[in-house]
């Protein structure tokens, strides 16, 4: 299952690579994210598996996504 996930995670940076097109990678990495984000916000994981297991915490590696609490506050 990591193997696909990591398949559909380059998939989704093709897409958005293919559709902002050359010279405009950040935008493109951006707009992955946020995707990658919002999926991850509305998964079935996040609502019901427990935070501190080591299957969540492997998702949010793999996503490179982390909970807004445990996101470490920068002071500007």
């Amino acid at each position: 299952s990591d193997e696909l996930l990591r398949l559909f995670l380059d998939e989704i940076e093709l897409y958005f690579q293919n559709y902002y097109g050359t010279g405009a990678d950040m935008v493109a990495k951006k707009e992955k994210e946020m995707f990658i984000k919002q999926l991850w916000d509305r998964s079935y994981a996040k609502g019901y598996v427990d935070p501190n297991s080591a299957p969540y915490k492997k998702w949010q590696n793999l996503l490179s996504v982390h909970d807004e609490e445990e996101t470490p506050k920068k002071n500007v």
